[in-house]
């Protein structure tokens, strides 16, 4: 068994880790040969793009993203009194939150269109 260092410490391994160098190289020539083989590809992703994708995706959508959109002075209910010619799609409007927030559409004035799996019970609606 080789020693590796975590924390200070020093512990006993399965793994082979030679020098902490190596496995930096390995990391640099695997995102390297990924993004060589994304080239070829045209979709243009590399390793690191999961990471700053979830970075971005939960500064505006996670949990922190709703606390700071909810702690917002910009946007207030009054913004939606009057949606006269605006159109408005709205998913899974059949039943629950769809079907309320489709209703407020309409009554404020907007042109509402319900998208539903259904067509029966999109009509029920």
């Amino acid at each position: 068994f080789h020693r590796l260092f975590a924390r200070g410490q020093a512990r006993r391994s399965h793994h082979r880790v030679s020098h902490p160098s190596a496995a930096l190289l390995f990391f640099f020539v695997l995102q390297l040969v990924i993004k060589l083989v994304a080239a070829k590809m045209g979709n243009g992703y590399s390793v690191m793009a999961l990471p700053q994708w979830y970075m971005q995706w939960s500064k505006y959508y996670g949990r922190n993203g709703f606390v700071k959109a909810s702690q917002s002075k910009s946007w207030d209910v009054s913004d939606l009194k009057n949606l006269a010619g605006r159109v408005h799609l709205v998913t899974g409007a059949n039943a629950g939150i769809g079907l309320e927030v489709a209703r407020e559409l309409a009554k404020r004035g907007g042109e509402v269109h319900l998208l539903c799996r259904s067509k029966e019970r999109g009509e029920a609606a």
